[in-house]
């Protein structure tokens, strides 16, 4: 196999660029490309054909990363579930207090049923586009809708989830916030 570095230098990029088109965070992406070259590292006994280099490379990185997704919350910004700044402040909350860790549980559950009941095709649309950040386009080829079903689909998953979590919204007219 050729050295690591050469390596780094020949497929890193594209790596870092895969991971970065998927996640939207460069700092998670760089995180991701650099952990896939440490598993290259650790592997490189075992690996049976160097010509298939690159094709290790990304398959590491696309399995690293749907780790990195299965871990992350499903509610960790506004982007994702509609324009509520606020929801941001109910991502996992780490290392913290206990009514913070059962009030964002509380949430995690709450989401999740909600989820369940969301018709199948707004279920599906929303998974996709918004959680998975497939482009509509790649939805509706792969699900043989139209890209206007996918929109309108994501739409009122979005809008049927925020009103069951609106129980978690912030209190405006409490200075810290707080419900």
């Amino acid at each position: 196999m050729a050295s690591l570095p050469q390596a780094y230098e020949h497929h890193g990029p594209a790596v870092l660029a895969f991971l970065r088109r998927r996640l939207w965070n460069s700092d998670d992406a760089e995180d991701l490309c650099q952990e896939t070259f440490l598993r290259v590292i650790k592997a490189e006994p075992e690996l049976r054909d160097a010509s298939k280099l690159r094709l290790y490379l990304f398959r590491t990185a696309n399995n690293l990363l749907i780790d990195h997704l299965r871990r992350r919350v499903v509610v960790s910004s506004e982007s994702e579930l509609g324009e509520h700044h606020e929801i941001a402040r109910y991502a996992d909350p780490g290392p913290t207090s206990p009514a913070a860790w059962t009030e964002w549980s509380e949430l995690n559950d709450k989401l999740q049923n909600l989820m369940a009941d969301l018709p199948r095709d707004q279920r599906t649309a929303f998974e996709l586009g918004v959680i998975q950040r497939k482009p509509y386009a790649d939805i509706a080829r792969e699900k043989g809708w139209s890209v206007g079903k996918v929109k309108v689909d994501v739409c009122r998953a979005r809008k049927q989830l925020m009103a069951g979590l609106r129980d978690f919204m912030p209190d405006a007219s409490r200075p810290d916030g707080r419900k």
